[in-house]
C-alpha cells in the first residue's frame, strides 16, 4: 500500500505466490555482491597487515640475530643495543692492555697480556653471547632486563705462567709451615679425647697455585686472590668419618677416676688422662690399649712414686732424734707387671673398683710422703755417734756401744734400711776375701752370736779380739763392715731380735 508502484508491478505479471518470491529474489542480487566484495576487501587488508607485521617480526629477529638487546650486560659491560662485531672489536682491544695482578699467601704478581700470550676467540665468545639470546621473542624481550652467561675461555702459555711463580713458590716453602692433619687429642677440661682440627699453615702447594691460576686467566680476571685453595691441604680433616670412629673408640677407655690402694691406703687416683697416654692410635682407623705403655707405667714412673726400698726415709727416734737415711734392701716393690694386667682388666670391664697394687716385697707400713715405713720395733744403728738402740714398741730395750767398718780401708759399713735375715746363728766362722791377693783369706775369726741384715756377709756380732768400743776406732782400726758388739751385748741382741727384725743404719 505505500508503494503502489511495486505493487502496480506485481499486478501485470502474475498473482499466484511463486511469482512474488521470483521477483523478491531478483531485487536483492545486488545487496549480495556488495557483501562478497567488503569480505574481499577486509580479507586482502588483513593480510597486508599480517604480511607487513611478519616482515617487521622477521625483520626484528633479523637484527637481534647480530645485535645485544637494550639493558644487556655481558661479563659486566653494558653491550645494550651493540652490534655483535663491535663488541668483539671491543674486547680485542681490551685485550691488548689486560693484565692479571696474583696476591696472596706472599706471593705478589703483575702479568700482562704479552707476558702470557693470552689470546680469546673473541668471535666465538661473542656468537655464543648471542645465542643466549631468544630472537623470535624479541618484542617482550625488548622491556626485560638481560644478563648473559657467556663466559670468557682465553688460552695463554702456561709454561710460561709457572715460570714466573715457581721461584716465588720455593722461596716461600722454604720457611713455610707445612699443614697438619686433623686428628685425635685429650682435652683436659672434657676428659675426654676429641678430634683437633687441621691446620693449614702457610705452604703453597705449587701444582694447586698453578691450576686455580690458570681457571682465572681462562676467565680473563684481571685480579687473582690466593687463599686456602693454593695452600697445601692437611690428608686427614675433622670431618673424616674414620676419625671421628677411631676417637669414639678411644673414649670407650676412659672409664673415669679409678683409686689406687696400696697396703689398703689410697696411693693415687689413676684419671683418663693417665688412660689417655695408654691409648694406641694406628693410622687414622683404629685405637687399642697399648699394654706395653702401661707396664712400662707401673715399673717406672709408679714404682719411683710408691717403692721405698732404697729410697731416703726421714723419721723421729723415740729420743726425739731426726733422722734421714737412704739406701738399704728393706721397703715396698711394687709388682708392677701384675698390676699393669689389673689395670687393663679393668679398663676393658669398664670398671671403675678400687684396685689394690700388688707388691713383690711389703714391708710393715706404707706412707706416700717417704716416712717411717716399719714399726716401732727396731734396731737403730748410728756411725756417728758408734751406738746401737733396739726399741720394741718405741721403748728402749737394748744398746750398747759398738764398732763399725773401718772408714779409712773404705770398708765403711753400709747405711740403710735392712732386717735380721735366715743367715741367723751361732758358733760362726768368719772368713774373709783375699783383698791382698795372696790367695789365701785375709782372715778367719770365730764368733759366738751372727746377726746379719746384709746378706751373709754384714751382721750384728761378738768381737772377743777387741778390749774396747765406740768413739773413733772404726776410723782406723775399724771392721770389714760388720758391726762388732761386745761379748755380752751381742749375746743380749741374739736372743732378743726375730728374724725381719729391721735394722736401720746411719751417719
Amino acid at each position: 500500500m505505500s508503494n503502489p508502484k511495486h505493487f502496480s508491478d506485481l499486478s501485470d505479471n502474475s498473482s499466484d505466490t511463486s511469482s512474488e518470491d521470483l521477483d523478491t529474489t531478483t531485487s536483492c542480487e545486488p545487496a549480495k555482491e556488495q557483501h562478497s566484495f567488503n569480505k574481499k576487501r577486509i580479507a586482502l587488508i588483513g593480510g597486508v597487515t599480517v604480511a607487513l607485521l611478519a616482515g617487521i617480526y622477521g625483520a626484528g629477529a633479523w637484527v637481534f640475530s647480530g645485535r645485544f638487546y637494550p639493558k644487556t650486560t655481558l661479563q659486566a659491560q653494558d653491550v645494550s643495543l651493540k652490534a655483535a662485531h663491535d663488541v668483539a672489536s671491543n674486547i680485542n682491544s681490551n685485550l691488548d692492555t689486560f693484565a692479571i695482578t696474583i696476591d696472596g699467601n706472599g706471593i705478589s704478581k703483575h702479568l700482562s697480556a704479552q707476558d702470557l700470550d693470552i689470546k680469546l676467540d673473541t668471535a666465538a665468545f661473542v656468537a655464543q653471547a648471542l645465542s643466549e639470546q631468544n630472537i623470535w621473542a624479541w618484542p617482550l624481550e625488548l622491556f626485560k632486563t638481560h644478563k648473559l652467561n657467556a663466559q670468557y675461555k682465553a688460552s695463554f702459555n702456561k709454561d710460561k705462567l709457572h715460570a714466573a711463580l715457581t721461584e716465588d713458590v720455593a722461596t716461600i716453602n722454604k720457611d713455610a709451615t707445612q699443614p697438619q692433619d686433623a686428628s685425635p687429642q685429650f682435652d683436659k677440661n672434657q676428659q675426654k679425647f676429641i678430634v683437633a682440627k687441621e691446620i693449614y699453615g702457610t705452604a703453597l702447594d705449587e701444582d694447586a697455585l698453578n691450576k686455580f691460576v690458570e681457571e682465572k686467566i681462562i676467565a680473563l680476571q684481571s685480579t687473582i686472590k690466593l687463599g686456602e685453595e693454593s695452600l697445601k691441604l692437611p690428608a686427614i680433616t675433622s670431618d673424616n668419618a674414620d676419625l671421628k670412629a677411631q676417637v669414639e673408640k678411644a673414649n670407650s677407655y676412659m672409664i673415669g677416676n679409678t683409686k689406687l690402694t696400696f697396703n689398703g691406703t689410697e696411693a693415687r687416683i689413676l684419671s683418663n688422662e693417665d688412660i689417655a697416654q695408654w691409648v694406641l692410635f694406628s693410622g687414622t682407623t683404629d685405637a687399642s690399649l697399648d699394654t706395653n705403655a702401661i707396664t712400662t707405667w707401673t715399673k717406672d714412673d709408679l714404682s719411683k712414686q710408691l717403692d721405698t726400698a732404697g729410697t731416703t726415709r726421714t723419721y723421729t727416734r723415740p729420743d726425739g732424734v731426726q733422722v734421714s737415711v737412704t739406701g738399704g734392701t728393706y721397703g715396698w716393690i711394687i709388682d708392677g707387671t701384675a698390676l699393669a694386667e689389673k689395670i687393663v682388666a679393668q679398663i676393658e670391664a669398664k670398671s671403675t673398683n678400687d684396685i689394690e697394687i700388688p707388691a713383690k716385697q711389703s714391708a710393715q707400713a706404707w706412707t706416700a710422703a717417704g716416712g717411717q715405713d716399719w714399726s716401732n720395733s727396731y734396731i737403730d744403728v748410728s756411725l756417728g755417734e758408734q751406738y746401737a738402740r733396739y726399741y720394741v714398741d718405741g721403748t728402749l730395750t737394748w744398746e750398747s756401744y759398738l764398732v763399725s767398718g773401718n772408714t779409712s780401708t773404705r770398708h765403711g759399713t753400709p747405711t740403710g734400711v735392712y732386717a735380721v735375715n735366715t743367715y741367723k746363728g751361732t758358733n760362726q766362722t768368719l772368713i774373709g776375701f783375699d783383698e791382698d791377693h795372696d790367695g789365701k783369706p785375709d782372715y778367719k775369726s770365730h764368733v759366738n752370736y751372727w746377726i746379719p741384715f746384709v746378706g751373709n756377709v754384714v751382721a750384728f756380732h761378738d768381737a772377743p779380739w777387741r778390749a774396747k768400743f765406740g768413739g773413733s776406732i772404726y776410723q782406723y782400726n775399724g771392721s770389714h763392715g760388720c758391726i762388732n758388739l761386745p761379748a755380752d751385748k751381742a749375746a743380749e741382741l741374739y736372743n732378743l731380735v726375730p728374724v725381719g727384725t729391721v735394722v736401720v743404719v746411719h751417719q
